[in-house]
């Protein structure tokens, strides 16, 4: 299976498990995804989402640019769509979340650890948003997400060139929450200091801070127009064409993700 959803107690553990595909996550693992995160938002026995990766070169190559492959413009934008909301519904699940970043986090599946609560990250984690290499932009709410947890300026600097951020960066900037050497056993005392407390208060405080930045929807809105035009461009075409047909990589990391 793509994405491994296993429980316990009162901990959920979403487990990214493609490691010959650099763990990229395809419309199998957004919809596995989806399902898990209604199940979650519907128990309140659920204290704690922990959204981890199978061994692999890089936490999360990002989504699966071998979906784009045979399809016209207006499947891709459907997809795009499904892909920002499911992470949306995901960011706002009434409990909170904790991505464990071991490796590459790239374009999509930088993502997906920023849909979550927190971000754990051991000292070999980045991340990087390349999808301006395809003439495209983060299309699943990094637009969104990334300048409000880094800051406009910054925010604007690693999604124009595609930098990648490494583990002490992103803690210095506010990418990322924690360094961590023991990610397994860490990232389980980290959600210990809350899933004892009274579910309604933790969702309450949830709820009550991601309402002081205002409403995401509209931002996230924009975010699909803008991309709507850049699906259909012939810079990206080609480019995505290009990167299809390559037949070696010098960083296969990188180049898995591109949108």
């Amino acid at each position: 299976m793509a994405l491994i959803v296993e429980r316990s107690e009162a901990i959920v553990e979403i487990r990214l498990d493609r490691p010959d595909k650099h763990n990229a996550l395809d419309l199998e693992c957004f919809g596995i995804l989806d399902r898990a995160t209604a199940e979650i938002a519907s128990d309140r026995t659920v204290r704690a989402v922990l959204v981890t990766a199978s061994p692999a070169k890089v936490f999360c190559a990002g989504a699966d640019i071998a979906d784009l492959h045979g399809i016209d413009d207006a499947e891709a934008v459907r997809r795009a769509a499904y892909r920002r909301q499911v992470l949306q519904r995901f960011s706002q699940l009434p409990v909170p979340s904790v991505a464990v970043v071991t490796g590459a986090a790239l374009g999509g599946g930088a993502e997906l650890a920023l849909a979550a609560t927190f971000r754990l990250v051991t000292a070999n984690a980045s991340f990087a948003f390349p999808e301006i290499d395809l003439g495209m932009l983060p299309g699943a709410g990094g637009t969104q997400r990334l300048p409000r947890l880094i800051g406009e300026a910054r925010a604007m600097e690693m999604i124009l060139s595609g930098r990648r951020v490494d583990a002490r960066e992103a803690i210095a900037i506010g990418l990322a929450d924690r360094l961590v050497e023991a990610p397994a056993a860490e990232a389980r005392a980290f959600v210990d200091r809350w899933i004892g407390q009274p579910y309604e208060a933790v969702a309450a405080i949830l709820a009550a801070i991601r309402a002081a930045h205002g409403s995401l929807q509209p931002g996230l809105d924009r975010e699909g127009i803008e991309l709507t035009g850049l699906v259909s461009s012939e810079a990206a075409k080609q480019r995505v064409a290009a990167f299809l047909s390559r037949k070696t990589r010098s960083d296969p990391g990188r180049d898995q993700e591109r949108s």
